[in-house]
């Protein structure tokens, strides 16, 4: 890892993927491996923290509607600070709009955003990443993940507008439940933020500015069944694509 730190604890391996514990000491960085057939580095870095946007220690969401409810224990942060979301969920796609349990909302210019965007990599070739932990079972609705100008503030409208993009993430949708263990990483690359709030892809994604995000749990367009999540997200931000 870099600063020449070395791997102790491998868990798995396979194909395509290793798993191992982090060691103590790891840096941010690309990851360096070494096997019979060569060496090769990660298009990744490890800790990433280009472009971000919310961290909840430094960056907060103050001035939306909604801040998010911040927490650093039980479970323990990832790196100080996170916002959480937990409430009962219907498995019924358009019964909840449950904003205050499972929402925030940035508006750049409420939040006192330099106006403009709150990245500066190409959105055609930028990928959204945060760090999760689920740790009560998650099976209904979908994350929603809005990107709005920098001057929209005092409004949800956009939210289920038909219109404005998002990306959408249902990690339960394949397995009907998902529980993290422990903290993990989440990548979705601004390409995809092309859906509606029922999960129908939009035929022209409009392309707007990123001057606002809002995080919040909801619809999706797939049926699941009700639960009570607990929602761990930290780290929000924007990295250019390798």
């Amino acid at each position: 890892m870099a600063g020449n730190i070395p791997v102790t604890e491998i868990i798995s391996i396979e194909k395509t993927k290793v798993t191992f514990r982090v060691p103590e000491g790891a840096q941010k960085g690309y990851l360096n491996v070494r096997t019979i057939y060569g060496n090769g580095r990660s298009k990744f870095q490890f800790r990433d923290d280009r472009g971000m946007i919310l961290d909840w220690d430094n960056l907060n969401a103050d001035g939306g509607w909604r801040a998010g409810k911040i927490k650093n224990s039980d479970p323990e942060g990832i790196s100080g600070n996170y916002v959480y979301f937990t409430g009962a969920l219907d498995g019924d796609p358009t019964a909840n709009w449950a904003e205050d349990e499972f929402s925030f909302n940035l508006w750049g210019t409420a939040n006192g955003r330099p106006e403009g965007d709150l990245f500066s990599s190409d959105p055609a070739n930028s990928t959204l990443k945060f760090e999760i932990n689920v740790t009560q079972p998650w099976s209904s609705l979908a994350l929603q993940m809005i990107f709005t100008p920098w001057s929209v503030s005092g409004t949800n409208g956009y939210i289920a507008d038909g219109t404005t993009p998002r990306g959408l993430w249902r990690p339960w949708e394949s397995s009907g439940s998902f529980v993290t263990d422990g903290w993990m990483t989440v990548s979705i690359p601004l390409t995809e933020f092309k859906y509606d709030h029922t999960g129908g892809t939009l035929e022209v994604a409009p392309k707007g500015s990123y001057g606002g995000l809002t995080f919040f749990v909801y619809h999706g367009g797939i049926a699941g069944t009700a639960c009570t999540p607990y929602i761990c997200i930290d780290n929000i931000r924007v990295v250019p694509n390798e």
